[in-house]
């Protein structure tokens, strides 16, 4: 049986039984990936370890506060709604709504055990910190499920600031699958979302470019260069993989 639930709805419903074993099973997992251990090449990353059920940090770096201006231990005291309550509220919304519910379908039908260790989930989104400057962070984790539902109890990860990189409000969810010993990395899924509806709108140019597809034109009859400057864009605003797909949200979005 699979749950569908915003990331809200599930905050408000998440009750599991054998809390400490499995608060057991985090913390060796925190410590299997070397999280405590200090390492240069992790300077500026944010590490941290959620408790679903009691809604609390397990674990936060002690750099939190050098990204968000909030310092470590108010984000101990209040647990994960002080940070829902500084994230960028179109960028809560995708996630809320959006996001969460893509994470739980997938760890109900993929996750056999407790640990998702073999699938790593990342998504960027924007906080406001205490000076009221955006920072982007882009979140990296892996989850512990019920053995029962399969829902979530814990996540796993970190946080690093990305705001130096990322350019536009777009919010990019990634799936990846790991083969043994975390060597290998397979691109299991990729879903763009959009917090501004008129980001998802195509322009005039691209609108040309995809009639002319619809029309049955290839894309070596249309300029390359034409192509190639718009091709990117297109897809990323359609969530599309390829040019037939790409015609097919047009249609049935009645674009063209």
């Amino acid at each position: 049986m699979n749950f569908e639930f915003s990331y809200d709805e599930y905050l408000q419903h998440v009750n599991f039984i054998d809390e400490e074993g499995n608060e057991r099973l985090a913390n060796e997992l925190f410590d299997k990936l070397g999280w405590h251990s200090p390492n240069p090449a992790n300077i500026g990353v944010i590490f941290f370890a959620i408790d679903y059920p009691r809604q609390v940090y397990l674990h936060l770096g002690n750099n939190i506060g050098m990204s968000t201006g909030y310092g470590k231990e108010i984000f101990l005291k209040e647990g994960i709604k002080k940070m829902m309550s500084i994230v960028e509220p179109d960028d809560f919304e995708i996630f809320n709504h959006k996001i969460f519910p893509v994470i739980l379908k997938f760890l109900q039908e993929n996750i056999n055990g407790q640990a998702s260790e073999r699938f790593t989930f990342s998504f960027n989104f924007r906080v406001k910190g205490i000076n009221d400057e955006l920072t982007c962070f882009w979140q990296q984790c892996i989850y512990i499920v019920s053995p029962i539902t399969k829902l979530p109890i814990y996540c796993i990860g970190s946080i690093t600031d990305i705001s130096g990189l990322k350019r536009g409000n777009s919010i990019i969810l990634t799936i990846d699958e790991w083969g043994e010993n975390m060597e290998q990395k397979k691109l299991h899924n990729k879903i763009i979302f959009n917090p501004n509806e008129e980001d998802l709108l195509l322009t005039k140019k691209e609108k040309e470019i995809v009639i002319h597809l619809a029309k049955g034109f290839s894309t070596k009859q249309i300029s390359k260069n034409t192509i190639k400057n718009h091709r990117q864009n297109m897809m990323q605003k359609t969530n599309s993989k390829n040019m037939v797909e790409l015609v097919a949200f047009a249609i049935r979005n009645r674009i063209i």
